[in-house]
């Protein structure tokens, strides 16, 4: 098990199936906790304020997400006053910017 992320775990909303394993193993590199939500395609929406509540951010490609689960994941946030971050489409190359480029939180040791 590896130590959990300073900056506690990611939520990834949305995004293209095919994709999960490699935002996975790049998380996993990050040592960050990668929780993932196909955003309402074939994962119940029932299961956001869950999911939210256990993550410390939340990121979701604007381009490839249900605008029920979008609506959804930014009101939880705001109430559980959670950060969130849209991101410009469903690709690796979003998921990496953000995880490499949030102020150094995600940073290897």
């Amino acid at each position: 098990m590896a130590p959990p992320s300073p900056a506690g775990s990611v939520l990834y909303v949305g995004g293209r199936r095919n994709l999960f394993d490699h935002l996975r193993a790049y998380a996993e590199s990050r040592n960050v906790e990668l929780l993932l939500h196909d955003g309402g395609m074939e994962d119940s929406t029932t299961m956001l304020p869950a999911l939210v509540g256990q993550a410390a951010t939340v990121l979701f490609p604007v381009d490839h997400i249900s605008h029920t689960a979008v609506g959804l994941v930014k009101r939880l946030c705001r109430q559980q006053a959670k950060p969130y971050l849209p991101l410009r489409s469903a690709g690796l190359a979003s998921f990496l910017a953000a995880i490499s480029g949030a102020g150094g939180a995600y940073s290897q040791p």
